[in-house]
């Protein structure tokens, strides 16, 4: 598989894998530590969110803490996917252009 695809596709599978595959370890840990950041807010967002509307039944938790909750996994799974997009991207650019260079893993 030339490295064009196959590097894209390890960054679709892991964020950062394709950019490691291409030499680029730095940015690759980089890629997988933002992902890891947001997937872990992402997380938390949905149980905290979760927890106000059961708490919310109960009137003990305020609208504005709701719109905060809401507001943080919209964020975080916004920045996961476009972080995401972004990592296959530029894996597959990378990737080009060093195919077109002869710099291609065999």
């Amino acid at each position: 598989m030339k490295k064009s695809l196959m590097a894209p596709f390890l960054s679709f599978v892991l964020n950062g894998a394709g950019q490691i595959y291409n030499g680029e370890i730095k940015k690759g840990v980089l890629f997988f530590f933002v992902s890891l950041l947001f997937s872990v807010l992402l997380v938390v967002g949905i149980i905290l969110l979760g927890q106000a509307v059961l708490d919310s039944y109960n009137a003990s938790v305020h609208f504005s803490s709701l719109v905060w909750m809401v507001a943080l996994v919209t964020i975080a799974g916004l920045t996961l996917c476009l972080n995401g997009l972004w990592s296959i991207i530029d894996a597959y650019q990378v990737a080009k252009k060093n195919d077109h260079q002869g710099k291609g893993l065999s």
